[in-house]
């Protein structure tokens, strides 16, 4: 197997800019996405020294929030993705909050997308749990 160090490059750069427009492609669940970004990239034919220019371009209105974007209460950000496609950020919710039975400390992110079908379009709703830490301070 032979690795495609030019492909890890552009990766470890889309993962930078994401953040930097905030989105997040750390998870799994985006590699179709970045894949796309790649092919597209390699289409226009740039450099590699270009790259990062090119993706603060092509990702700075692909994460996309209905209202703020997402706060997130874990280091790291979890972007929903439907195939290649970032999710469109809807809104967050606290839930229990250390009080109720029902995830304590949880934050839940709600994405959702529209999806064609025959007659239109679906919306389809997807959510994320993130976990606030269990000391009073990171409660309030």
């Amino acid at each position: 197997m032979t690795i495609d160090k030019q492909r890890l490059e552009f990766g470890a750069k889309a993962i930078q800019v994401a953040e930097k427009v905030g989105g997040t492609l750390g998870t799994g669940e985006s590699r179709p996405f970045v894949n796309k970004l790649y092919a597209e990239w390699q289409a226009t034919g740039q450099s590699p020294k270009q790259a990062a220019a090119w993706l603060e371009q092509r990702l700075r209105n692909a994460f996309v929030s209905v209202g703020e974007p997402p706060r997130w209460v874990e280091d790291e950000g979890a972007w929903l993705f439907h195939g290649d496609q970032p999710m469109v950020f809807v809104s967050q919710a606290d839930v229990g909050a250390g009080r109720e039975p029902l995830s304590p400390n949880g934050v839940v992110y709600l994405f959702g997308i529209r999806e064609p079908v025959q007659d239109g379009f679906q919306v389809i709703y997807r959510t994320v749990v993130q976990r606030r830490g269990f000391s009073p301070q990171e409660d309030e």
